[in-house]
């Protein structure tokens, strides 16, 4: 097969490439006709008449961004030609297939048919230590409101040399 993987950021291809392929006892140049990389953003340049001249499987890394609003429409277009054209595929891989702040779209019904091989919840890969935990960081959205009470309440007592200092250091 000719197989065109499809990532977010060219990281990936080299995890690929140098890591879980001969991980799996494969070789890119052996054990493919062709395999060739593309990064999402580029889909927007690409003809997808050529592309599925050129490939018969389109695997979708982190595929929860095919519905992003820059690329969805090639993503598509390059779907319904996978649908008209025998022998053609498209794969996508994400542990969140639902775009939350997209109106709840869920990429595996919108670009892959609902067609699901395994459901592994995130909350769930992260107790297998397959995803990492988050990293959830809480701060002021905006301290400019906090920032001016301050100066008000520090303007308001004697200036020391310790109120000027603080004074300099908020501002």
């Amino acid at each position: 097969k000719r197989i065109l993987f499809i990532s977010m950021h060219e990281e990936m291809f080299s995890q690929l490439f140098d890591e879980q392929m001969p991980s799996l006892g494969l070789d890119k140049e052996k054990d493919f006709y062709k395999f060739d990389t593309l990064i999402y953003h580029n889909i927007l340049k690409q003809n997808m008449e050529n592309l599925i001249n050129n490939y018969d499987c389109f695997v979708f890394d982190e595929a929860h961004h095919c519905g992003a609003e820059k690329w969805s429409e090639k993503v598509k277009e390059l779907k319904e030609l996978v649908l008209k054209t025998k022998g053609k595929i498209m794969i996508g891989a994400t542990a969140t297939r639902i775009r939350y702040l997209d109106d709840y779209l869920d990429v595996a019904e919108e670009f892959f048919d609902g067609k699901v091989v395994s459901h592994l919840p995130v909350s769930k890969s992260i107790l297998k230590n397959l995803l990492p935990a988050p990293l959830y960081i809480n701060s002021l959205k905006s301290c400019a409101d906090l920032v001016d009470k301050l100066i008000s309440k520090i303007s308001k007592v004697p200036k020391t040399a310790e109120i000027l200092e603080l004074k300099a250091r908020i501002e």
